[in-house]
């Protein structure tokens, strides 16, 4: 990668006494020109450092982002080249002594708790536990900037390169913010990810920006353009000139003239995926096997450990529409003719992994027996047409998981797993009994004697169904963060 013409003038001066750095230097947090100077809150800074482009490798050198609490003098600050592998830590930004972290023990989980959510999306371990001298990133958080000859008004800072990685690198998130875990949070992944390359962004809801927002920020899955830290000379911290309505916009420092970055791309391809759990994705309304008119409304909960970025409705795979925010509600087709119909929404987070469900509903009067459905190979379950045993992932067929299965249900008995169908009693074809899915509910299960309560088994014994232990199995991937 490339850096600006303003970064090479930065690059070979010394990290505290460039005089250059002073004039293109970061400026007080000002969104918009109203606002006062000096500033009323802390601003972030970054500062151009020089490496040696053969440090970084491709593959990056560590996955662990050490979150260093101050306590004592333990966070004492040598001036030299970027290196967190040193005892005590080099930093080209600055040498003292920070003093302790002063929010207290539940401040401080809650940033620790919110950094671990934040990569969670990652193969990124967040630690509080020293790596000691094994390669690692490090922030440090306490202290205030002028005990490390910084200027007052600094609520964190990092080096920065164009470079892939600054490797083992040291950034500093200062005890300027008062008891607010949710800042302390957002600046330590701000300020670590400048070591990733990524510049300021004006996305509000993005750790990269200096724009206000209320609530957990997280990296964004989308080309944002660059900005919000332009000064009241329209100057960005590296001198670039800056653009746009309020003169906050300009190209971002190491894309080579563009516009944009995608913080979520360029972490994801320097650390990799950490294992994304779908979202979760129930639809409230309709139910299964609900007769509807044309022109029904959906209405669908969805729920992630990170975030929902967006949702949609298909009615028999058409996409019919879209939503950015809660409610998830939908308005079906219309005209949609008579038969069975099968409706799926899907939710995806902010990395655009996607959880689904999926029901079928009817429109009309519905089939009473398999004579009436379009396919040869369906069966009547309840007024709906549904793959029957013949077809893969049909009623019966064996799965592992619910994408295994037509109806998108995958049912458990003691080792058998079978794809199912939600039903009331009396609704299952010959062969298929409607048994309890111990949810308030039935699935058509093979072999079951609705009569007698239990399956017959060869000698024709039936099993009760507390001893079968019925679950329905929505099987998922790996949790984030898992290890």
């Amino acid at each position: 990668m490339t850096c600006p013409a303003a970064c090479a003038r930065l690059a070979g001066a010394a990290a505290l006494a460039a005089p250059s750095l002073a004039a293109a230097g970061p400026q007080p947090y000002s969104v918009a020109p109203a606002l006062p100077s000096p500033l009323v809150r802390p601003y972030t800074a970054l500062q151009w450092e020089t490496f040696d482009p053969a440090a970084a490798t491709n593959e990056v050198n560590s996955h662990t982002i050490y979150v260093h609490r101050c306590v004592d003098s333990d966070c004492t600050v040598v001036q030299g080249t970027t290196n967190s592998t040193t005892d005590p830590v080099h930093s080209s930004l600055g040498h003292g002594v920070l003093s302790p972290f002063s929010q207290g023990d539940a401040t401080w989980q809650t940033v620790v708790a919110c950094m671990q959510e934040v990569y969670a999306p990652f193969n990124v371990q967040i630690t509080e536990v020293s790596p000691g001298t094994a390669p690692h990133f490090e922030i440090l958080i306490g202290g205030r900037p002028e005990e490390i000859g910084l200027s007052a008004g600094i609520g964190g800072i990092s080096p920065f390169s164009c470079m892939p990685y600054i490797p083992n690198s040291v950034v500093f998130v200062f005890d300027v913010w008062g008891n607010k875990p949710e800042e302390i949070c957002a600046t330590a992944a701000q300020e670590v990810a400048h070591s990733f390359s990524l510049d300021h962004c004006i996305e509000p809801s993005d750790p990269m920006t200096y724009f206000d927002y209320k609530g957990r920020r997280h990296y964004v899955n989308a080309q944002i353009q660059c900005g919000s830290d332009c000064d009241q000379n329209h100057r960005s911290p590296l001198g670039v000139a800056c653009t746009g309505a309020s003169f906050q916009e300009h190209p971002c420092a190491c894309g080579g003239g563009a516009q944009t970055q995608n913080d979520v791309q360029v972490i994801s391809a320097l650390f990799g995926g950490g294992g994304a759990t779908p979202p979760t994705v129930k639809i409230v309304s309709p139910k299964i096997g609900d007769t509807v008119e044309p022109g029904f409304s959906v209405t669908a909960e969805i729920s992630d450990d990170v975030a929902v970025s967006s949702a949609e409705l298909r009615v028999d795979g058409a996409l019919i529409g879209e939503r950015t925010a809660a409610p998830y509600s939908f308005t079906g087709p219309a005209p949609l003719a008579d038969g069975t119909h099968t409706l799926e929404v899907t939710g995806y987070d902010n990395l655009g992994a996607p959880g689904r469900a999926r029901i079928q509903v009817i429109v009309g009067p519905g089939c009473k027996a398999p004579s009436d459905c379009p396919t040869a190979t369906d069966v009547c379950v309840g007024g709906r047409c549904v793959a029957g045993p013949e077809v893969t992932g049909g009623l019966g067929q064996t799965c592992n998981m619910q994408t295994d299965c037509a109806s998108w249900i995958c049912a458990a008995d003691n080792g058998s797993r079978y794809c199912v169908e939600a039903c009331q009693p009396g609704q299952c074809p010959s062969g298929f009994g409607c048994r309890d899915d111990g949810m308030g509910g039935g699935v058509c299960w093979p072999g079951f004697d609705e009569h007698s309560g239990g399956c017959v088994a060869g000698g024709g014994a039936p099993i009760g169904p507390a001893a079968l232990g019925l679950a329905l199995l929505m099987l998922r991937r790996r949790p984030r963060g898992a290890r």
